[in-house]
């Protein structure tokens, strides 16, 4: 060869080596150079910065491989790198353990380079980082995982509100008959004892039908002035049956609390929802306390726990000596969906749904946890300053309750017969004319057929046939005066009803004490016709 072409070819040669060194410099992949004993050669900056390398340290002495982690070595040596021999090339997803411990995962391509006799004679590896791709594909997987589990808790709320529907029927008919004993019983204190006895858990199973709805996302809360210490003092009995007896639990109620205003049933879940997290932290001889005061909150102390004002305040504190929890976790516990419970253990639901009830109350709640200690969950609720008179927790005793009598004649429309036989007792023992049906189809017979007409229509929504609100429907094109009270168990019922602006539809939740059925349905027929009603 000439020597102006061994020039000539030398020249190409360092510009070829020149673009290929500035591409590699100017790529933020890791580019780098392994010789046929595994030793680094080469690394471009991207490397260095990728491995926390300090560009001036001799990589010549570093092997290749102890950049794995120990999972990623193994299937280097074992496959990666006889698949290079064989077939060229060898790609796979591989963890990398940087100079300063970090593990970052990477998507790698090795080449074997062969002389021309098809020796190996060394290495180079293109690696990417793949941790933003692999974040992304971790929120995708949390993303279905919570639509998978929102899709189960709907499921489970379609679930609760039928079962709703036909346990609120037997509650009503055995709060029913208990009143209607009460009212019959002679003076003998043992059977009153009784009745009444029956009548108070029939009421605080009928509350537990209530929190059963909190899962559909329909249940319609009614904030009322509330004791505190009465919603505790009514829930101990469940708490302890939760804890077991081997965990120990202290209450302290502060007996001069002042009343707040909330839904009875987010309270009662509140302190159920917080009860649970303990139970699960404990262990078999752990600790529990309840307790409450009142707070004088100041400007400062308020902006500390970030409310909204200052004033009067009551505390429930919620404590166990249980694992704690780890103050990175902390900050994210009210997360929907966020759990540490093992897969299948918990629905990540539970301290999400404490924290939008307290906030919707215009309460806070703080959590003060210490690993291998314990944690406590203070939450306060602002003082209920109104001329309210404070709601009684206990059952109402019915001893000398008289119900309001009638004369009016009243279409009673009940597929449960138990039900419709009760109501239809009471209605007639108070002086009112009863015509019964068992659907809206019979009802409509006995309406159209009725010449003296039809003062009310009592009707269960959920039936066979026709519907409560398709036999409203139908009435109206009768006789658009027809007034309806309307029943279920079906707490998605009410919704419907008051957007429907009926002035001649009113609501009625089951189950219902046989004295407040005789009030709303004197209320309704007395009512002039200016909006619906909705009561509970």
């Amino acid at each position: 060869m000439r020597d102006w072409q061994f020039e000539r070819t030398s020249r190409l040669a360092k510009a070829q080596r020149a673009r290929q060194l500035a591409i590699t410099e100017a790529t933020t992949d890791l580019v780098a150079t392994i010789d046929i004993d595994g030793f680094l050669i080469k690394l471009n900056s991207a490397g260095y910065e990728l491995l926390a390398l300090d560009e001036e340290e001799n990589i010549r002495q570093l092997r290749w491989v102890g950049f794995y982690t120990e999972e990623s070595a193994s299937a280097y040596i074992n496959c990666e790198t006889p698949n290079a021999f064989r077939c060229g090339t060898s790609s796979s997803e591989v963890d990398l353990v940087t100079v300063d411990g970090t593990v970052i995962p990477g998507s790698q391509v090795l080449i074997a380079h062969k002389d021309s006799l098809g020796n190996v004679e060394y290495f180079s590896v293109i690696l990417r980082d793949i941790r933003t791709i692999k974040e992304a594909e971790n929120e995708r997987q949390n993303l279905v995982e919570q639509l998978h589990q929102s899709q189960k808790v709907e499921t489970v709320g379609r679930l609760a509100g039928g079962i709703a529907h036909d346990f609120n029927n037997l509650m009503a008919v055995i709060m029913g008959h208990a009143e209607l004993g009460l009212l019959n019983v002679s003076s003998e204190e043992a059977t009153k004892n009784a009745l009444e006895t029956i009548l108070d858990f029939s009421q605080k199973a009928a509350r537990l039908a209530s929190q059963l709805l909190d899962i559909s996302s329909k249940q319609m809360i009614k904030p009322q002035v509330l004791s505190l210490n009465e919603i505790l003092s009514s829930s101990e009995q469940l708490i302890k049956a939760l804890m077991g007896d081997e965990v120990t639990i202290d209450v302290a109620k502060d007996r001069a609390l002042w009343p707040i205003k909330i839904d009875r049933s987010q309270l009662e879940q509140i302190i159920l929802n917080l009860s649970v997290n303990s139970r699960d932290a404990l262990d078999r001889n752990g600790h529990y306390s309840l307790k409450t005061e009142n707070i004088i909150m100041s400007s400062k102390e308020a902006r500390e726990l970030g409310l909204a004002t200052a004033g009067d305040f009551v505390r429930l504190v919620i404590s166990d000596d249980g694992c704690g929890i780890d103050k990175d976790v902390i900050a994210k516990i009210f997360d929907p969906f966020f759990t540490t419970k093992e897969k299948g253990k918990g629905t990540g639901l539970g301290l999400s749904a404490v924290y939008g009830a307290i906030k919707q109350n215009g309460g806070y709640i703080r959590v003060l946890s210490t690993v291998g200690v314990g944690t406590s969950f203070e939450i306060y609720f602002p003082r209920d300053n109104s001329n309210a008179q404070l709601l009684q927790i206990k059952a109402e005793k019915r001893r000398n309750v008289g119900l309001t009598p009638g004369n009016e004649a009243i279409l009673l429309v009940e597929d449960n017969e138990a039900v419709r036989h009760l109501l239809s007792t009471v209605l007639n023992n108070l002086g009112y004319t009863v015509f019964e049906a068992g659907n809206g189809v019979e009802a409509l017979e006995i309406f159209s057929k009725n010449e003296q007409g039809i003062d009310l229509v009592v009707s269960d929504v959920i039936m066979p046939k026709m519907n409560g609100m398709e036999l409203y429907r139908e009435l109206q094109k009768i006789d658009i005066s027809t007034k309806i009270l309307l029943m279920s168990g079906h707490t998605d019922q009410i919704i419907s009803l008051k957007e429907m602006g009926e002035s001649n539809a009113s609501f009625l939740s089951k189950p219902f004490p046989v004295q407040r059925f005789s009030d709303v349905v004197r209320e309704v027929l007395d009512k002039d016709q200016q909006g619906s009603l909705v009561l509970n």
